[in-house]
């Protein structure tokens, strides 16, 4: 029996479980890495949360043609609609994902060699803010759209050169904060951390990986990349 264009939503569902369970388990990495003393599992933590910054963009390419892509009939009608997808799955990662995600390690590794294991929020209602402004956000940005067209995900852009500039700034004022004892200074700099940890799980991860998952999708959709036309060039 031939499985449904798009993929069942069994699968579907599966895939985006298996990508959420990766961006927390990345998270809970960070969470360690701030929390555990200084030793060899702090090195351990450390790389955990790196490679699940950078290993969730392609996680969330695989899943999506696994499960998606690869149930879509090889028909001419499509228009390279697959391709089409790729690009704009492509063109999302550069553009949000993975630059933000540098952020997000730059951010809590400046807090751990700065701060150190001082957290103001316990892990519990960290999880608990995340979890709510991510139904915020799904709500506001107009749930899951049923059509067959793209959905709208506008991103910020920030290119990487940018976001290597930043994420050094962060280091260089972190740097300066470990040498500053102002309280309410690291209350401002945990909220700044927490939030582009927030942005990056919800805006630029989950919201966009639901959408992406849990929409009606179908082979012969003929949706065009985010930014096309106003592209220079058109998809190939």
């Amino acid at each position: 029996m031939a499985r449904r264009d798009g993929g069942s939503w069994a699968a579907r569902i599966a895939a985006l479980a298996a990508l959420w369970g990766c961006v927390g388990l990345t998270l809970f990495a960070g969470w360690n890495l701030v929390k555990t003393p200084y030793s060899w599992a702090t090195l351990s933590w450390a790389g955990g949360l790196v490679v699940g910054v950078l290993a969730t963009p392609y996680v969330l390419r695989f899943l999506y043609i696994v499960t998606v892509l690869s149930t879509w009939p090889n028909d001419p009608r499509d228009f390279g609609a697959a391709e089409n997808r790729l690009w704009w799955l492509g063109h999302y990662v550069r553009t949000m994902t993975l630059p933000y995600g540098l952020l997000v390690v730059a951010s809590l590794f400046g807090w751990r060699l700065s701060v150190g294991d001082s957290v103001p929020l316990y892990w519990p209602w960290c999880v608990m803010i995340i979890l709510a402004y991510a139904l915020i956000v799904m709500v506001v940005s107009g749930g899951i759209p049923a059509a067959p067209d793209m959905p709208y995900l506008q991103p910020i852009p920030l290119s990487r050169r940018w976001a290597f500039l930043v994420s050094a700034a962060v280091v260089v004022i972190f740097a300066v904060m470990h040498f500053v004892e102002l309280k309410w200074l690291r209350i401002v700099l945990f909220v700044a951390v927490f939030s582009v940890v927030i942005f990056w799980t919800t805006a630029a991860v989950a919201i966009g990986a639901a959408r992406l998952f849990l929409r009606v999708d179908h082979g012969h959709s003929t949706s065009h990349p985010l930014d096309w036309p106003w592209h220079k060039r058109p998809p190939q």
